[in-house]
């Protein structure tokens, strides 16, 4: 693998081999999101529609601070992005990351810049169904930023945090979404983040198959 790495022109790269962070089975973090979204499908339903959905959420919702969280991963570029209560933090990532650890990593570190603060109510959001759905289905093969959400968000219930997690669409003028997306692609702040084995292996792969 170190000489495929050194090919592919990443040879200072730190790739995370395994999954430290592991779970008993008595001990399994539970996780649960929300969806207000679940009626509607963007191919039939307008983007006013789902924003007069999450207004009517947010009234709901409204004791709870809002965190956007967003990924994006193109061509030479990985970055995510977190907007708090109007302030924003961007991360870049190693290219090889793929979007999934990008939008997992921007969970993280809204977790992480919470966890400073006085106990209180926060929503986070993400338009990562992936990410949540593995948050969900935890294994002891789970994605190793995954697991780090798990621990975290465990650590913040046991201090008193109150924290939901739900689901919102991209690109339908959500505005804090919009916000983090924006974050995400122009972030400049480097991350040294280890790239998960697995998408090590991606990228190798499709090394691979270029070459052949």
């Amino acid at each position: 693998m170190k000489l495929l790495v050194s090919e592919l022109y990443l040879p200072n790269v730190n790739i995370q081999q395994r999954n430290l962070l592991l779970f008993q089975p008595w001990n399994t973090p539970r996780f649960h999101y929300i969806n207000p979204f679940a009626s509607y499908s963007k191919s039939t339903v307008a983007p006013v529609v789902f924003q007069r959905v999450f207004a009517y959420h947010r009234s709901e919702y409204r004791m709870f601070s809002a965190i956007f969280t967003d990924g994006l991963k193109r061509a030479g570029y990985v970055g995510c992005g977190v907007v708090i209560e109007n302030v924003t933090h961007g991360y870049r990532l190693h290219p090889s990351c793929s979007i999934f650890t990008a939008e997992a990593v921007a969970i993280y570190r809204a977790l992480q810049s919470i966890d400073s603060n006085m106990p209180r109510k926060y929503c986070i959001y993400t338009d990562s169904m992936s990410v949540l759905e593995a948050l969900e289905s935890y294994n002891d093969q789970c994605h190793p930023v995954v697991c780090k959400i798990l621990d975290i968000t465990s650590q913040l219930y046991s201090k008193g945090f109150d924290i939901v997690f739900c689901w919102l669409p991209s690109h339908v003028g959500i505005i804090g979404n919009e916000q983090a997306d924006s974050v995400a692609r122009s972030a400049t702040t480097h991350l040294p983040l280890e790239v998960p084995l697995m998408d090590m292996k991606r990228v190798i792969m499709h090394h691979i198959f270029t070459i052949w």
